[in-house]
C-alpha cells in the first residue's frame, strides 16, 4: 500500500508535468471536446479515495457538458459518457464499436501483456476484448451455439433449477452459523457455464473451480478497481520499476493459471470430439475450426484455438463474477430493507405456498420482479459496461469524437442520477404502476446497451429469477450484530463487489 501511494504521487507530478504538453502535441484532434483537459483532476482525488467508480462519476459531473467529459490520461484519450441518450447513440453505432482504441495505444500494449498474447491483426483475441471481424465472428457464432444449447429456452430453465435446489441444499448445511457472503453463489454459477461449455459438472468443493472462481474475482474486482492501476497503463515504465504493482505480476500469473487448463480442457475434447455429434460448446467450436479453410478466419487452425482458449475465458469471467455479485448486492439491500425483504417473502408465499419457482411465476410476482430490477439498478455491478472505442471519427449533437477515442459510460449516473427520483435511495416501488403492476424502464440498463450487450443476459435473468425467489422463499437471514447492519461500499473495478460481510441463515 505505501509503494502505490508513493507511485501516485509521483504520478501527479509526472502527470501534470507532461498534460500541456500532451494536449499540445498530441491529444490537439481531441480539443473540441467539454473536460478538464488535464489528468490532474484525476491523480488529485486519487490521493482521497481509491474507488474509481466514485473519481470517474465525480469528475464526470463536475466538468461534463452535453453529456460528454473528456480526460487526457497521457496518451489514453477517455471519453466519460453519463447521459442515457447519448449513450445508447454511441454504442449502437457502428463506428464505435471497438474496444481498445489504437493498436499501438496503452490501453491495448497492457491487454496484450497482460494476456501475454500474440495477436492475429489488429484485434485481441476472443470475445470481450476483440474487435473488427474476429469479434463480430465470434460473438455470432457465441450467441448461435450458445442458444442451441438452451440459453433462453426451456431447457435453460431446468439446468438453473437443478443448480439452485443444489445451492440451497448446500446453504441449509450452514444454518445458524456466519456465512461469508462473498462468494456464495459463485462456484454454483460457475458450474452451470461449465456444464453448458464442457458438458460436465463439479463437485462445490473442487479445487481447479475455486482456482478460476479466484482468480476471477481478483482480476474484475481488483485488477482494474483501483487508480493505481490506470498509473500502470499510461506509465508503462512502472512496472518496470515495480514488477508487481496492483498486483499485475500475481495477475499475470493466475490467468496463465487459468489459459492452461482450458487448453488442457480444450485438448480432452479433441480426443473424443465427434463433429456429427456435439455434446457442448467446445465440441461445436471444434467442428467449426476443422471446417474452416480461410487463414483470414479467426477460426482457423491455430488462432481458431487461440480465440477459443480466450472465449471460454471471457464466458467464465462474465459469468463467474456478474451475476453472483448482484446476488451479494441482492442479499445486502434485503438486510438492510427489512421492509423489502418481507414484502417480497409476503408475495412468495401468497403466490407459490412451498413449491419451487418457475419463470411462468414471473407475472404473479410484480414486487420480487421490481425488487430484482431494483437490485441491479443499485448494485451497478458492472460500472462502466464496458468500454468501447471509435473505429473512425464520429459526431454527436454536432461534436466531433475522433478516431481511436475510448468511450466509458459513467453507469452510475445513468442508474442513480438525476433521472431517477431519489436514485440514491433503494425503492422497489420506482418500477411498480400506481396499479402494482410492473413496469419497464429503458434507462436500467444493467448489462450495457448497444450492439456489445452482454450476450448472456438472457442467462443472468433465469438465474437471478430463480436463486433470488428460491432463497428468499426458504430462508431468513440476518447480520451478525443488528444494530451493525453491513454497510452499502464496494470493491470496484471492472466488475464492483460489496464489501465482505457475513450473514446468520435459517429455516423459513
Amino acid at each position: 500500500m505505501l509503494t502505490e501511494a508513493i507511485t501516485v504521487i509521483c504520478g501527479i507530478f509526472f502527470v501534470g508535468l507532461f498534460s500541456h504538453w500532451l494536449m499540445v502535441r498530441k491529444m490537439c484532434r481531441w480539443k473540441g471536446l467539454p473536460g478538464p483537459y488535464t489528468p490532474l483532476v484525476f491523480v488529485l482525488k486519487s490521493l482521497f479515495t481509491w474507488n474509481n467508480v466514485i473519481i470517474w462519476r465525480e469528475t464526470y459531473k463536475k466538468y461534463q457538458k452535453g453529456g460528454l467529459c473528456f480526460i487526457p490520461l497521457m496518451n489514453v484519450p477517455l471519453l466519460f459518457v453519463g447521459d442515457f441518450k447519448t449513450l445508447k447513440f454511441l454504442n449502437n453505432h457502428p463506428d464505435v464499436q471497438g474496444r481498445v482504441g489504437a493498436p499501438k495505444g496503452q490501453l491495448f500494449k497492457f491487454l496484450l501483456d497482460y494476456r501475454s498474447q500474440k495477436v492475429p491483426g489488429e484485434s485481441l483475441f476472443g470475445l470481450f476484448l476483440s474487435q473488427g471481424e474476429t469479434w463480430k465472428e465470434q460473438r455470432r457464432f457465441t450467441v448461435k451455439t450458445l442458444g442451441e444449447f438452451g440459453f433462453g429456452k426451456s431447457s435453460m430453465e431446468e439446468l438453473v433449477w437443478e443448480e439452485t435446489e443444489k445451492f440451497c441444499e448446500s446453504l441449509s448445511s450452514k444454518l445458524k452459523k456466519p456465512v461469508q457472503v462473498s462468494g456464495l453463489f459463485n462456484i454454483s454459477m460457475l458450474n452451470i457455464l461449465w456444464r453448458i461449455t464442457t458438458g460436465d459438472t463439479f463437485d462445490y468443493e473442487d479445487k481447479r473451480i475455486k482456482k478460476i472462481s479466484h482468480n476471477n474475482a481478483e482480476f474484475l474486482s481488483k485488477a482494474f478497481g483501483r487508480p493505481v492501476t490506470v498509473f500502470t497503463i499510461i506509465c508503462p515504465w512502472i512496472l518496470k520499476v515495480f514488477p508487481n504493482m496492483a498486483n499485475h505480476k500475481t495477475n499475470k500469473a493466475g490467468y496463465a493459471d487459468v489459459v492452461t487448463m482450458m487448453r488442457e480442457l480444450i485438448e480432452g475434447h479433441k480426443e473424443t470430439h465427434d463433429k456429427n455429434h456435439p455434446r457442448d460448446f467446445i465440441d461445436c467450436y471444434l467442428t467449426e475450426i476443422l471446417k474452416t479453410d480461410n487463414p483470414q478466419s479467426s477460426f482457423y487452425k491455430e488462432t481458431g484455438e487461440d480465440n477459443l482458449t480466450t472465449l471460454l475465458i471471457d464466458l467464465f469471467v462474465g459469468g463467474d463474477d456478474t451475476t453472483p455479485n448482484a446476488l451479494n448486492f441482492a442479499l445486502l439491500f434485503m438486510v438492510r430493507n427489512r421492509d423489502v425483504l418481507e414484502k417480497v417473502q409476503l408475495e412468495i408465499d401468497s403466490v407459490l405456498g412451498s413449491r419451487s419457482p418457475t419463470l411462468a411465476d414471473k407475472d404473479n410476482l410484480p414486487f420480487t420482479q421490481a425488487t430484482i430490477m431494483e437490485i441491479l439498478r443499485c448494485a451497478n455491478t458492472v460500472p462502466h459496461g464496458g468500454f468501447r472505442s471509435t473505429t473512425t471519427d464520429v459526431f454527436v449533437d454536432g461534436v466531433l469524437i475522433p478516431k481511436n477515442t475510448i468511450i466509458f459510460g459513467i453507469f452510475a449516473e445513468i442508474l442513480k442520477g438525476d433521472y431517477w427520483d431519489n436514485g440514491e435511495l433503494f425503492n422497489p416501488g420506482r418500477f411498480l404502476d400506481e396499479e402494482g403492476c410492473l413496469r419497464q424502464d429503458e434507462h436500467l440498463i444493467p448489462f450495457s446497451i448497444g450492439k456489445r450487450v452482454c450476450p448472456g443476459q438472457a442467462l443472468a435473468n433465469v438465474q437471478l429469477f430463480l436463486y433470488f425467489t428460491r432463497v428468499l422463499q426458504m430462508f431468513n437471514f440476518h447480520p451478525i450484530d443488528e444494530m451493525n447492519l453491513p454497510k452499502e461500499t464496494f470493491t470496484a473495478g471492472i466488475a464492483s463487489t460489496p464489501t465482505p460481510f457475513e450473514l446468520i441463515f435459517s429455516r423459513r
